[in-house]
């Protein structure tokens, strides 16, 4: 039987984002390969009942990095929304960051309970990437800083060790050094590439493990447990809702709303 992949076996966003997402985090499509998929009831994108609760909460990083990733892909793809709304960008960057770690964290504890030794895990490059990106991403609780414009009226963004400097409107438009910006889309597409990199990496590693991990007695005992939903609407392929028949057609369109 061949191996299942996103864009037959995936979710809705799954399957619309990869062809365009396999080419920066091709390691997801591995590691829901590893552990994701056999979650799942027989048949089926849901995930099953009564899962090990580790195993569920992996699932869900997992899925959240990936969701959070592509939507800032797809945003910074939008050349007027990612001029106009960077911030908001960063804020898909970041969550996407910070869920990643947690995925990191979930599968480093998953690894050392089933096989008694530590998962080898560099999470250091996806820190470093963080602490710029955090720059730009706490803005979506502050004020909006003004954006300049540069000698050909490209729209520029404080470079994130300058951020501290241009608080204030009137500091980027009448005490700005040209040297202390940075082009928008140059500053967001240098922000995503180094976070997807980032994201690789760690999951290449954890793909590594995982060749040893699925072996292990332990490890497949309780991957394999939990049961199927008997009714249940899938959100996405690392959660699952029981819903009503009052409640399904609201269901209903979220799963059917593009991206």
């Amino acid at each position: 039987m061949a191996n299942p992949t996103l864009l037959s076996d995936g979710d809705l966003i799954e399957r619309e984002t990869w062809p365009e997402m396999e080419h920066v985090f091709p390691h997801y499509q591995d590691f829901w390969q590893f552990h994701i998929w056999h979650l799942r009831s027989a048949n089926s994108i849901f995930l099953r009942g009564n899962l090990d609760e580790s195993f569920e909460e992996l699932a869900m990083f997992h899925y959240s990095t990936y969701v959070s990733l592509a939507e800032a892909h797809q945003r910074i793809q939008n050349q007027r929304e990612m001029i106009l709304f960077p911030h908001e960008v960063y804020w898909h960057l970041g969550r996407a960051g910070e869920i990643g770690l947690e995925t990191i964290q979930k599968f480093s504890q998953i690894f050392k309970e089933c096989t008694g030794q530590a998962a080898k895990v560099n999470a250091a490059p996806l820190d470093d990437v963080l602490e710029r990106i955090r720059a730009y991403r706490n803005l979506i609780h502050a004020p909006i800083q003004a954006v300049g414009t540069g000698e050909e009226n490209s729209r520029e963004i404080p470079k994130p060790d300058k951020l501290e400097f241009y608080r204030k409107w009137s500091d980027t438009f009448y005490r700005r050094n040209p040297d202390d910006f940075v082009g928008v889309d140059v500053q967001l597409n240098a922000d995503f590439q180094s976070l997807a990199s980032a994201l690789e990496g760690a999951w290449k590693m954890m793909c590594d493990l995982s060749n040893t991990l699925c072996t292990n007695r332990r490890y497949l005992e309780r991957r394999s447990s939990g049961i199927s939903p008997s009714t249940a609407v899938s959100i996405i392929s690392g959660t699952f809702i029981n819903v009503s028949s009052a409640s399904a057609s609201a269901s209903t369109r979220i799963l059917t709303r593009k991206s």
